[in-house]
């Protein structure tokens, strides 16, 4: 079956058949392919609770970026040696099942499922995480326990990029206990997880402000009211004259969701109030070739610890989220009361577009990319 896949230009010389153009990333120039490739054979690793899973769509994240880098650094390494080498991407999918195991209970042939990222343990007690970082693959081969039913309501659009970024919210604001009146600010409001969290907060009573609007999403400036947001505030290395925005030098606040801690946390240091929550899942600096903004100094330990005793603040981290968050998100999904922002879907051989646009250009949600066959 066709998949999409990051490979080495070797690959060119043996599929001919199949689709290859060239993305640049961070300097880094990348071949990509809508590859005809073999099915897998599962048969010595298939036990009674697995699952194999034909994707019919898929999405990237933020980490998939530093991945992709990492894949292309495998390319040139093989491609000196001669050998090929293709690996497919992403970290979020949806598809049906084809085949279970002897000792599956919650599904059967023929239901759509996503991954159930649950962290830091599944269900069944086992080790959890990502379910996998080879979305692209048109079969995978997983447990029961790395995967849940898609609501008949949602698209295969939508179900393609809900579960990471939904969980991840829900477990966020879950940590955060918010209260009635609460000052919470959101960074980085392009970010998927942050435009999720905003969607979860809609229902809650508290006032929400934006840090850091990144200037590739220009747009996202008139659903400011629409979404119910108070305030954006930019960063001094965001400032422009065309926002029109303030600062927030004179302003404290409650809660924080940060998914970039080490590009955000020092200049939000002297707008935390007492008593407050600053909750972050993740990293901007993932991989060396990122530039362009200034992160976290090395040397900045003694002023966190400092500024955190001093205003007793609670620095709390997360990963992913339970199983519980996700059930959660896919029940108020279906109610009306969640929804995950897509911005644009792609098929057949627009795979430069698809990467740019997930990673590069101006957009407001996720961008998919979906199967024909």
């Amino acid at each position: 079956m066709k998949t999409v896949a990051i490979c080495n230009s070797c690959m060119q010389d043996i599929a001919c058949d199949s689709f290859f153009d060239e993305f640049l990333i961070d300097e880094h120039k990348l071949t990509v392919s809508l590859l005809e490739v073999p099915d897998p054979d599962f048969t010595s690793l298939f036990t009674s609770h697995s699952v194999v899973v034909k994707v019919q769509a898929f999405s990237c994240n933020y980490r998939d970026r530093s991945l992709m880098h990492y894949l292309g650094e495998q390319c040139i390494a093989l491609s000196g040696n001669q050998k090929y080498f293709y690996s497919p991407v992403g970290s979020e999918f949806v598809g049906q099942v084809v085949k279970v195991g002897s000792e599956v209970r919650s599904l059967r042939p023929g239901d759509r499922v996503m991954s159930d990222n649950s962290y830091p343990f599944k269900p069944d007690g086992s080790i959890g995480g990502v379910s996998t970082n080879f979305a692209s693959q048109r079969l995978l081969l997983l447990s029961e326990h790395q995967l849940i039913k898609v609501p008949d309501t949602m698209s295969d659009e939508v179900a393609a990029a809900f579960s990471l970024s939904a969980q991840t919210a829900y477990s966020m604001v879950r940590k955060a206990d918010l209260k009635d009146g609460d000052n919470v600010l959101i960074t980085a409001l392009t970010s998927n997880t942050s435009l999720a969290i905003v969607e979860r907060l809609k229902s809650c009573n508290a006032n929400i402000n934006i840090y850091g609007m990144s200037s590739k999403a220009i747009s996202l400036r008139k659903y400011i009211k629409e979404w119910g947001l108070k305030d954006i505030y930019l960063p001094p290395f965001l400032q422009d004259d065309q926002f029109g925005e303030n600062n927030c030098i004179d302003k404290k606040f409650d809660v924080i969701f940060d998914p970039f801690i080490d590009l955000y946390f020092m200049d939000l240091l002297n707008h935390i109030n007492f008593n407050s929550k600053y909750i972050f899942c993740g990293f901007y600096q993932q991989h060396p070739s990122y530039k362009g903004m200034k992160v976290l100094p090395r040397n900045s330990l003694s002023t966190i610890y400092g500024s955190c005793i001093m205003y007793n603040i609670s620095l709390i981290g997360n990963c992913l989220g339970g199983r519980e968050d996700l059930e959660k998100a896919l029940s108020d999904f279906s109610d009306g009361r969640f929804c995950m922002n897509i911005d644009s879907v792609y098929t057949g051989n627009q795979l430069v577009e698809f990467f740019q646009k997930s990673f590069l250009k101006e957009r407001i949600g996720k961008v998919v990319y979906k199967y024909m066959d």
